[in-house]
Order: structure tokens, then C-alpha cells, then sequence
């Protein structure tokens, strides 16, 4: 696995070494990006159809050839909520599109593959759930670019190649808060698609010890990006977190996530927001006790507590309200 440059991206994509390019698009992100992209251009206050992941696909390449991954399973009635398998033509303008305006909202990856697209399907279908020594048996996710790296990093070539199957190279953005990094793995033994049904592939225990690990270091890492960008936008509003280095602001982090999840905050945009608040002590001190009692409200949906919060501290000369997003 490797990382791998901006500028690099779009020519390893298209200099695509296999007979097939692949796109797996998450469809609820892919939808809410879009209804969410035209609400805002049309700017009238009407809301906009929601329509499935394949009538947006063809408002960006109308060429594509498709197949639910859900489709055919025990989850098909709900396969349009799954994940979406194209083809994608070699000059497809997708690829630019993803880069462009997709990058941030994790809406799917890149597969390189000299399988067809029914043989692709058949083998992510065949992966919808998995077993896992820890969890029993799990739903599985590949196309998750948040957790890719994690399973890669976590399994040895072999198993690499035992569960890519037919896929040769698969090309993806690993989010890390506000910072995004390409990256690429190829398999270092590619066979053919699985005939088995799901779920047939196994995690071992130290396997699924790792994929934690991994997790949850790549999620510190994207509060830690969050947390350092608030920071940079309060420079008129010191805090005692400015002077640290990465290293003690992960140690704030630490301590932050364990008081953050009482409270039902679990985005990393949320998490530093809230971090920065209470932990960084801007501008709250005891006095303000009910201001942070309503911050720790579980009954309230934690991105209405971090925006009253936010707008608190701004009435009592703080500003938080640029790092948002």
C-alpha cells in the first residue's frame, strides 16, 4: 500500500494496467451530496426529488453499466440503499468528477480489475457480511474509504489476495479530518471471484484487534486535523491549547474522546469542536455550568448542542463559529 500525490491521481486512474475500471459508489452519500449540492444552487426553498444513485450517475456519465452489490442477496429489498458497482468507459469524465467535488464525502473507490462486471459483483456481493472471531458475523463494507486502509494493513498478502479475489488495484481518498491523502494498494495475487455465499470470509481475532487499532488511530488523527484547523481560527481568542505540540494535543484528544462519547458526540468535526470548548477552556469557566450542561445533553442532537454552544461562547466574546465544518 502506498500513498500517493494529488496531481498523481487521475493519470494512475486512467493508465489503468486491467481491462476494467471500476467505480463502487456508496449511494445514501452519493444522494444526500447531490440533494444537498441542488438544494443550495437552486437557492428557492423548494426541496429537491431524491432521486436513487443511478439517476444522479447518469447525470455525470450517462455511458456507465451498473449492478447493485446488494442485488441477489438476502438484503436485496434494500439493495438501492447499498452500494453501486460501475464500469466505467476509459474517458469517463467520473473520475474528474470525484476528484473535484466527491473527495471530502467519502462517496466510494477506485478498482482496477480484468474481471467483468458480473463477476465483480459476484464477488462484493459475496462479501456483504463477514465473520469475525470478536463480532460474530458482520456486515461488511469495503467501499468504506475511512476503514480501507485499516483491513489492508491488517491482513498479510495471502489474505490480501483471499479477499480482493479478481481485484487487482483499488485507488482511494483516506480521510483524515480536515486533510485527505490518496492511496493505492494493488493485490499481489489476484484469482477469480468467490462462488461461495456470504458470509465465507473469516477474520481472525489478531486480525480484528488490528483493524481496532488502526481505526482508532486514523479517527484521533482526524480529530487531531479538526482540532489544529479551530485552533488556527482563533487566534484572536487564545487558548490554552495553541502552545502545545501534536503529541500533548493528542494526549487532550484522549482524554476528550473518552468524555466526549458520554455524550453522544462521535463526528470528529463535533468531537474538536467540543474539545476545544470545554477542554480548551476558551472562555467557559464554572460560572457557565449551564451552558456546558447543555453541551453534555444527550437529549439533544449533538450537532444542535455544539451550534448553541458555539453561538454561547460567541455572546460571552469568544468565536468558534469558523470551524465548522
Amino acid at each position: 500500500m502506498e500513498n500517493i500525490q494529488k496531481k498523481s491521481v487521475l493519470k494512475l486512474i486512467q493508465d489503468n494496467p486491467c481491462e476494467n475500471l471500476y467505480f463502487i459508489a456508496e449511494s445514501e452519500l452519493l444522494c444526500d451530496y447531490e440533494v444537498e449540492k441542488r438544494f443550495d444552487e437552486n437557492n428557492d426553498g423548494f426541496p429537491v426529488e431524491r432521486e436513487d444513485a443511478q439517476y444522479w450517475i447518469e447525470q455525470i456519465d450517462w455511458r456507465i453499466d451498473s449492478a447493485w452489490i446488494l442485488e441477489d442477496t438476502q438484503f436485496d429489498q434494500n439493495k438501492k440503499d447499498g452500494a453501486l458497482l460501475l464500469r466505467l468507459n476509459k474517458d469517463s469524465p467520473l473520475p474528474q468528477h470525484y476528484i473535484q467535488y466527491w473527495t471530502q464525502h467519502r462517496i466510494g473507490i477506485f478498482i482496477q480489475s480484468d474481471a467483468d462486471i458480473d463477476e465483480m459483483q459476484q464477488h462484493l456481493s459475496s462479501l456483504v457480511l463477514v465473520n469475525s472471531e470478536t463480532d460474530n458475523m458482520v456486515y461488511f463494507r469495503l467501499q468504506e474509504p475511512r476503514q480501507l486502509d485499516g483491513i489492508i494493513k491488517s491482513l498479510n498478502k495471502y489474505r490480501q489476495a483471499e479477499l480482493l479475489g479478481p481485484i487487482n488495484h483499488i485507488i482511494w481518498c483516506k480521510d483524515i479530518g480536515r486533510e485527505y491523502q490518496w492511496m493505492h494498494t494493488e493485490n499481489p495475487n489476484p484469482t477469480p471471484a468467490s462462488e461461495q455465499e456470504a458470509p465465507w470470509f473469516s477474520f481472525t481475532q489478531a486480525e480484528d484487534e488490528r483493524m481496532d487499532y488502526y481505526t482508532e488511530e486514523n479517527f484521533k488523527l482526524s480529530v487531531l486535523s479538526h482540532l489544529k484547523y479551530c485552533l488556527t481560527q482563533q487566534q484572536d481568542t487564545p487558548s490554552p491549547l495553541n502552545d502545545q505540540d501534536d503529541q500533548a494535543l493528542m494526549e487532550q484528544i484522549e482524554q476528550g474522546l473518552s468524555v466526549a462519547s458520554q455524550y453522544g458526540y462521535i463526528d470528529n468535526a463535533h468531537i474538536s469542536r467540543f474539545i476545544l470548548a470545554i477542554l480548551g477552556n476558551l472562555v467557559l469557566t464554572q460560572q457557565h455550568a449551564d451552558m456546558i450542561r447543555k453541551a453534555q445533553n444527550p437529549a439533544i442532537h449533538p450537532n444542535r448542542r455544539i451550534n448553541e454552544l458555539e453561538q454561547s461562547i460567541k455572546k460571552l466574546g469568544g468565536s468558534i463559529d469558523e470551524c465548522k465544518n
